[in-house]
């Protein structure tokens, strides 16, 4: 969800559950017993700090699996997985963190507070052997920085400019760049995938780019039938079933899902209310740059075609509802708009996610029978499609 290059949490990367702070947010659980598995940790610069052990699943909760403290420079874990999964080594008191895979058996970590992330120095990069999840994971995120090289180095070289024309032209390139970086990065997401079809961590890394943006839902399709059937059970794979059913129900062709939410005014607006139109839904932000500066470009759409049986409904992803009410009057937004709900705070919004809604904005366009027509038309191609379903 990049939810116009940004996430339903702004920009905080697809299932923050991978973030430091939700740990203080725990749901404590057993695992079910399945495998015995003991780490058996090395940690320099670290002596005497309590380490907490934290399961991550693609929830927004954690399972812890165990506390120690480090002695003489050593640590040790055991327990049970069902599974390989992905966990956290937490050290409160310094509020650093490391990520890796475990699985049954005996595994061996090192961590050094002089070996950190480049994006992170709270992040401590571990060595890890017994692993076989973490020497996946390990061979994705390599491949992964070749394929951003390119796009790492002109973004550094774009926060040391300062004159403002240099800059702008500075800033095209880098958005030539992130294109084509995108498309090849979700590429490789799905070539991955499909070439491990055996790992619990592959399974999980293809969450990231469950999206029909990325290529046909078919192979997207295949790639999740691919898996064995011992990932078939995992978290990751329920998740991304999930996610790829969404998908599926919004298909040019399906029906749109129905569904009602408030207006401006605080009054109820469903999508059914409109059938008997050519309806272009929206679903944009007041915090979404890209959603707001489009704003001109559909005023002109919509009033040339508004009294010939085409609306628009616009399904703001705002938690904040001064603020998206503040942004329809200030660009004096004319079209229907309605406000998602967010039944779980800091969880995706209820009608982003039974369309499954990644990036903002999104259009849909449906015809007057309710029928969904396609996702994501540029201007010329969604006008032509209007006009020839008016």
């Amino acid at each position: 969800m990049k939810l116009h290059k940004s996430s339903f949490l702004k920009d905080n990367l697809v299932r923050a559950a991978l973030s430091a702070a939700l740990i203080f947010f725990v749901t404590v659980a057993n695992l079910s017993a399945g495998g015995k598995f003991e780490i058996k940790g090395k940690a320099v610069g670290l002596n005497k700090s309590k380490l907490i052990l934290f399961a991550i699943p693609e929830l927004r909760t954690s399972d812890t699996l165990g506390v120690t403290v480090i002695k003489d420079g050593k640590f040790n874990f055991k327990g049970n997985v069902s599974n390989p999964i992905l966990v956290r080594l937490m050290i409160p008191e310094s509020n650093r963190y490391s990520s890796f895979w475990i699985m049954p058996g005996t595994i061996e970590v090192e961590l050094d507070t002089a070996r950190t992330s480049e994006n992170s120095s709270k992040e401590l990069m571990p060595i890890v052997k017994g692993s076989a999840e973490q020497d996946i994971y390990e061979l994705f995120n390599n491949k992964m920085k070749v394929l951003s090289a390119d796009l790492t180095r002109e973004y550094k070289k774009l926060n040391t400019i300062k004159d403002p024309e240099e800059k702008k032209k500075q800033e095209e390139k880098v958005s030539d760049i992130r294109e084509e970086y995108t498309k090849n990065s979700n590429q490789f997401h799905w070539d991955f995938a499909g070439e491990h079809r055996n790992s619990f961590a592959a399974c999980f890394l293809l969450s990231y780019t469950i999206n029909d943006s990325y290529g046909p839902i078919n192979k997207l399709e295949n790639i999740m039938n691919n898996f064995s059937d011992d990932v078939k059970q995992s978290l990751s794979y329920k998740k991304n079933s999930e996610e790829l059913a969404s998908l599926l129900r919004i298909q040019p062709g399906k029906p749109a899902p129905d569904f009602t939410l408030s207006d401006a005014d605080g009054k109820d607006l469903s999508l059914s209310s409109l059938k008997g139109k050519v309806v272009l839904i929206d679903f944009w932000a007041s915090w979404c740059i890209p959603c707001v500066a489009s704003i001109p470009s559909m005023k002109e759409l919509y009033n040339q075609y508004k009294d010939k049986g085409f609306e628009i409904l616009g399904v703001s992803n705002d938690s904040k509802i001064d603020a998206w009410k503040k942004c329809i009057q200030q660009n004096s937004i004319p079209w229907k708009n309605v406000v998602d709900r967010f039944p779980i705070q800091y969880r995706p919004a209820e009608i982003a996610t039974l369309y499954s809604i990644h990036f903002l904005p999104t259009t849909l366009l449906i015809d007057k029978n309710g029928i969904i027509i396609a996702k994501n038309l540029h201007e010329k191609e969604l006008e032509n499609k209007i006009k020839e379903n008016l």
